[in-house]
């Protein structure tokens, strides 16, 4: 089963979504019962317990493929940047991200960009 970035974000939050996405994007994941969810399983040891737990409850006893959303952590990553460049430089934004600075002006020069929207 392919878990939708929007779904993974309702169940857990948009900081530790990304943080799945970023260790486990692209493959697949075990997300135990409830009852079986414990500190020491593999996705316990990426999102925390109570994320694991909160995953259990909706997809229990499922193997699950974390999706890559590479189009909203680039989209997040953009609004970011636009967001903190009148505070910070464009080199530090560019160290930052793994990006040249050419990159970073250009997403300021280009504005904010439309972040996807989580369906309620």
């Amino acid at each position: 089963m392919n878990l939708p970035v929007n779904e993974l974000i309702k169940a857990i939050g948009l900081k530790l979504a990304l943080e799945l996405v970023e260790a486990r994007g692209g493959t697949r994941v075990y997300i135990p019962t409830p009852a079986r969810a414990t500190e020491d399983c593999p996705l316990a040891r990426v999102v925390g317990l109570a994320a694991t737990r909160a995953l259990a409850a909706e997809w229990a006893a499922t193997w699950a493929t974390i999706p890559l959303a590479r189009e909203y952590v680039l989209r997040r990553r953009a609004t970011d940047i636009v967001t903190r460049y009148p505070d910070t430089t464009a080199a530090a934004l560019a160290r930052e991200y793994n990006i040249t600075e050419r990159s970073v002006l250009r997403l300021v020069a280009a504005g904010m960009p439309r972040t996807p929207q989580i369906e309620q």
